[in-house]
Order: C-alpha cells, then sequence, then structure tokens
C-alpha cells in the first residue's frame, strides 16, 4: 500500500471574534473548558504551562476537537522531526448531488431557500447506518458555469448525516444564501480521512467527472442595491 508522508506544519493563530466561524473558515480548533466555538463534539484540551496540545493522530483530521487533540509533554518538532508513513484512505467510490436540481431565492435574502441532498458510496465505509468519523460533507454555491475544484470564489457549508436514508449514505444540508442577485450553480463534496475531494453534480454523479452543466442551478433575484449593509 502506497503511504503517504507526513511532517509538521505550522500554523498561524488568529483570533477570533464575535460568531463562530462558518463556510469562509476552512478550519479550526476551539480549546479550553470554556470556550462556546470548535469543531465536532466538543473542544479540544487547553493547554498549560508545563504541556502541550498535541494531535492524537498526525494523519487524520476527523473534524472533531475533541478526539483529534489532547494533552501532553510538550515535544519540540521541525523539518529535521522525522516523516509519518500514513496509510492513504479508501476513495470516494461514488457521489452525487441528488436534489433539488433547481433552487429560486430573493437577493439579500438571510435565511436558507432550500434543503440539498447528496449520497455518497465508499466501499467498507458508507452503509453503516450512521456518519463516519472523518468523512467530510459539504455543500457549495459558486460562481456559474465553472469547476469547484479548479475555481475560487465557492462558499461551502458542513452538512449532516441524514438518519432517514438506508441507501448507502445520504447528507443534507440549507443552501448558502447568496446575497447579490444573479445566478450561481451549487454541488457537493465529500473527503475520507483527509483524502482527495470528490465534486458531485447531478447524476450521474462523479461516474462520468464534473460538469458545470450539472451542477445544481441557484437563481437569485431582487433588488440587491443594499446587500453590502448585510453582507458579513
Amino acid at each position: 500500500m502506497i503511504a503517504q508522508r507526513w511532517r509538521p506544519v505550522v500554523y498561524a493563530l488568529i483570533a477570533l471574534a464575535g460568531i463562530c466561524p462558518g463556510q469562509q473558515i476552512s478550519d479550526f480548533v476551539g480549546y479550553g473548558a470554556t470556550t462556546n466555538c470548535y469543531e465536532g463534539s466538543g473542544p479540544a484540551a487547553a493547554p498549560s504551562n508545563s504541556s502541550a496540545a498535541l494531535r492524537t493522530d498526525p494523519c487524520y483530521d476527523t473534524d472533531d476537537n475533541a478526539a483529534d487533540f489532547g494533552t501532553g509533554a510538550p515535544i519540540p518538532r521541525n523539518s529535521t522531526t522525522p516523516a509519518v508513513s500514513c496509510p492513504v484512505p479508501p476513495p470516494v467510490g461514488y457521489a452525487v448531488l441528488q436534489f433539488p436540481l433547481t433552487v429560486t431565492s430573493t437577493a439579500c435574502e438571510s435565511a436558507p431557500s432550500a434543503t440539498i441532498f447528496g449520497r455518497l458510496y465508499i466501499q467498507g465505509v458508507t452503509g453503516q447506518n450512521s456518519a463516519q468519523p472523518g468523512l467530510v460533507a459539504d455543500v457549495g454555491v459558486g460562481p456559474s458555469g465553472t469547476d469547484p475544484a479548479l475555481t475560487a470564489g465557492w462558499k461551502w457549508a458542513r452538512a449532516t448525516f441524514n438518519l432517514t436514508f438506508s441507501n448507502d449514505d445520504e447528507y443534507l444540508a440549507p443552501i448558502i444564501s447568496m446575497h447579490a442577485s444573479g445566478m450561481y450553480d451549487y454541488a457537493y463534496r465529500f473527503s475520507y480521512l483527509g483524502g482527495p475531494f470528490a465534486y458531485a453534480d447531478l447524476e450521474p454523479g462523479t461516474t462520468d467527472g464534473y460538469s458545470p452543466a450539472n451542477a445544481g442551478k441557484l437563481t437569485v433575484s431582487g433588488d440587491d442595491i443594499y446587500c453590502d449593509r448585510f453582507d458579513p
């Protein structure tokens, strides 16, 4: 089996003010018992003068701060630290944006206009009637006629597991509200245990690659002259 090589990565720490970060933040860690903002089931334990926050497994990010981090003795690491061999996660076998095919909304609208459903299959992983740790499912909205894997400007929101669906795994999420009027595309993306994202359009989904022509279509209409007053 081919293994991925992992080395420590240095991150910039930026204090966030106001509400918890949404789709504009790709990843973050909330730590300490008093934090009200974190990924997953709970925050990471807070470090102290004698302990450090450490990744429990350097190979995987499950998007659950409580599970991904622990505390222990500080272990300084740099570019000379031996690399860790990480197994390659199984790829997404099949994924599709199920429905709806089209959505309409009003400019400056703050509430979502529709719930978007997507489905995926990963051999040996899906079909367990529960969300699998390390599986990331997002709904995104972006410029019309573009490929989300190649184009900036797409905004993503985390989807949740649908407990009422039994064929493969289904996820759902409200579509991201777009303040400006115009035409947009929407799609799903899935990743497992830090593997590459699979971008899913409408049937036949990922079996023939991603095509902007097969993306969901969002139409936003109305007067958006004052939208800048509400755009976060």
